[in-house]
């Protein structure tokens, strides 16, 4: 099945359109730049290499197994969107960009498998303990804001972090 074919059956899952939008905009901080639409963008081959979905409107029966079907995502914002079984995620090995704001999560060891990652958010989620960064030595930022974290550690390798939000 194509990207396009896939995002065809997204939308029907969801119920609800997906509005196409240019890379650029997933450049910027996703709570400014794509607020209020479900929105992807493609590359110049016609490959899904950014999603974004904002809140359960419409009671979603998105899936992250839906998700993980788009093989070169680049960029993957889901914000209060809740969701189960994140951990499947970790397929993902192009992510350079992941944002998951107020899902739910309670476990971050999955990212540790993302190594191509430069940008991770996973603030106000329910995350107690900082695990599985070790080797994203890529990561140029990372917000764990509004968690309950309660010791610092795991995050000396992360030589490259020049914005961290704790």
């Amino acid at each position: 099945m194509s990207d396009l074919e896939l995002l065809r059956h997204l939308e029907e899952v969801i119920g609800r359109q997906l509005t196409e939008v240019p890379e650029e905009r997933f450049h910027i901080p996703p709570r400014y730049s794509l607020e209020g639409v479900n929105a992807y963008a493609l590359s110049g081959d016609g490959n899904v290499i950014g999603l974004y979905f904002r809140y359960n409107i419409g009671g979603f029966r998105l899936k992250i197994s839906d998700i993980c079907r788009f093989k070169n995502l680049v960029y993957l914002y889901l914000i209060d969107v809740k969701l189960r079984n994140f951990v499947v995620l970790e397929k993902l090995k192009n992510l350079q960009s992941l944002v998951l704001v107020g899902v739910g999560l309670t476990d971050m060891s999955f990212t540790g498998e993302l190594t191509a990652l430069t940008s991770l958010d996973l603030s106000h989620n329910e995350i107690t303990a900082i695990r599985g960064l070790e080797n994203l030595t890529a990561l140029t930022s990372l917000d764990l804001s509004y968690n309950g974290i309660t010791a610092i550690r795991g995050l000396e390798n992360l030589t490259a972090l020049t914005s961290l939000d704790l």
